[in-house]
């Protein structure tokens, strides 16, 4: 939560249960508090993220603007992003995996 302080952001969570169902707001919430206390601005989403133009519009509505552009992200900036999401989903993935072969299901 630190590194994003500086930052003013759209926290996107449908709160969805192990099976891919159900919905709930209180994950995106409790992210949101939480910068919020440390000093920092973030909103909520939970609109999927298969819809790209509602989370658009939840930033625009709540900053007025979006400020950070894809091709000015620095290299650090890339690297952070890409170890929280690609490479995270990636190793929860492979420490999965033993487990839902074993159980031979794994959704």
């Amino acid at each position: 939560i630190a590194y994003f302080l500086d930052f003013a952001i759209a926290v996107n969570d449908l709160g969805s249960d192990f099976k891919g169902s159900g919905k709930s707001s209180s994950a995106a919430d409790k992210v949101v508090n939480e910068i919020r206390a440390k000093g920092g601005k973030a909103v909520p989403n939970y609109d999927s993220v298969e819809d790209g133009e509602k989370l658009v519009k939840t930033a625009l509505e709540a900053f007025g603007r979006i400020d950070r552009s894809f091709v000015r992200i620095s290299d650090e900036d890339w690297d952070i992003i890409h170890r929280i999401h690609l490479r995270g989903s990636f190793l929860v993935t492979r420490a999965a995996w033993n487990h839902m072969k074993n159980q031979k299901f794994g959704r």
